[in-house]
């Protein structure tokens, strides 16, 4: 039988994250009542379409040649089923996005931060996972807050059709595997890194980034074995990318594409449209500086991924631009969603840069308490 001290400890953690998800869709609920949408359609509906339009063509037993990725029209077509319109079967697409994938990339971050730093920091990522982007609400400058409103937030949040979403939800889960691989060291928990890779890959070239930092945190283990697992379970997602971008080579960005100055122009962009770009760079580089003190490799991990996609998704020409300098585009920040899991762990771990910190914390890897790489 159980005992008590443990029951209690189950109930006080499953409260808390309850709290947190109801929170979350509290936030869901107050974008869906205050963004402009058509219907059912949250953000462009020019966006929407597409995405749409693939599903219904997957049902009459096309391949098409746009539509994000491979894998997000054979999810959606029993969606799309319910007709031709691009709010046709929206609704419930929607309820599953929100009330299903939005709690589970929610407490996977929790998880995973909770498995690297403990508890306290675990439901601490909960609590900015949830009002970071109300922050970015809150201090953008109010000719952007409209594109934040209606455009960002409810991609974020699950509330508009995009490959974005669903990505970001893959790569969070992939986030706490990875941090679960280097716990345990078992390669099985490497391959389930792996795999969740690829499911974000198959939706989304935004996935690619992540690849680099998984690899490159699970060779600083220095097991042979656990990269190759990881390495393996990432195939399927690459295969799938490589293929549809052959198939439908303009169906998104470009997998990789960087400009130095298409990126500085756009990092201008952001600061004249944000309250301060200086504070932006600096806290994912203090963030990663943070989560070296606990373990270099999630370090390596979460810093590589999220650069990466700042570098090669944030070089993207024409992200702020729509032909009025007083309604900006949101879609810079939009570009940099399905990385948004990787900067919530950076922003969580700042407590770490307190002195003396780390070291009350449990050492991790746990099963080691010896290795810290």
């Amino acid at each position: 039988m159980p005992r008590w001290p443990s029951l209690i400890a189950f109930g006080r953690r499953s409260w808390a994250a309850a709290v947190l998800v109801v929170a979350q869709w509290g936030v869901a609920a107050w974008v869906a009542s205050t963004a402009r949408h058509a219907g059912d359609v949250y953000g462009d509906p020019a966006e929407a379409a597409p995405l749409h339009a693939a599903s219904r063509a997957l049902l009459h037993g096309h391949l098409p040649a746009d539509g994000g990725g491979f894998l997000w029209p054979v999810l959606t077509a029993p969606f799309a089923a319910a007709g031709a319109s691009p709010s046709a079967g929206l609704r419930a697409l929607v309820l599953v996005q929100v009330l299903v994938l939005l709690p589970i990339a929610l407490l996977s971050i929790v998880a995973a931060v909770t498995r690297l730093s403990g508890r306290r920091l675990g439901l601490f990522a909960g609590v900015v996972w949830i009002v970071l982007p109300l922050l970015l609400y809150r201090y953008a400058d109010p000719r952007f807050r409209p594109a934040v409103r209606d455009d960002l937030l409810p991609k974020a949040l699950g509330l508009a059709e995009s490959t974005a979403f669903p990505a970001m939800v893959a790569l969070a889960v992939a986030a706490y595997l990875l941090v679960r691989a280097l716990d345990s060291g078992r390669t099985r928990d490497g391959a389930a890194a792996g795999f969740a890779a690829s499911v974000g890959l198959a939706l989304s070239a935004a996935a690619l980034p992540f690849v680099p930092g998984l690899l490159g945190a699970l060779a600083f283990r220095r097991r042979p074995a656990l990269v190759g697992a990881a390495a393996a379970g990432t195939v399927p997602g690459l295969v799938a990318l490589a293929l549809w971008h052959a198939h439908a080579p303009h169906a998104g960005s470009p997998l990789l594409h960087f400009d130095w100055g298409q990126f500085h122009g756009n990092a201008m962009g952001f600061r004249e449209y944000f309250w301060s770009l200086r504070v932006v760079e600096w806290i994912p580089i203090a963030g990663t500086i943070a989560v070296v003190r606990r373990s270099l490799s999630a370090a390596v991990a979460f810093g590589v991924w999220f650069w990466l996609t700042a570098l090669f998704r944030g070089a993207v020409p024409h992200t702020f631009f729509t032909g009025d300098p007083l309604h900006p585009s949101a879609e810079f920040v939009v570009l940099l969603l399905p990385a948004f899991p990787a900067f919530v762990v950076l922003v969580a771990s700042l407590p770490l840069l307190v002195p003396r910190l780390p070291a009350r914390l449990a050492p991790f890897p746990s099963s080691s308490p010896s290795a810290r790489a």
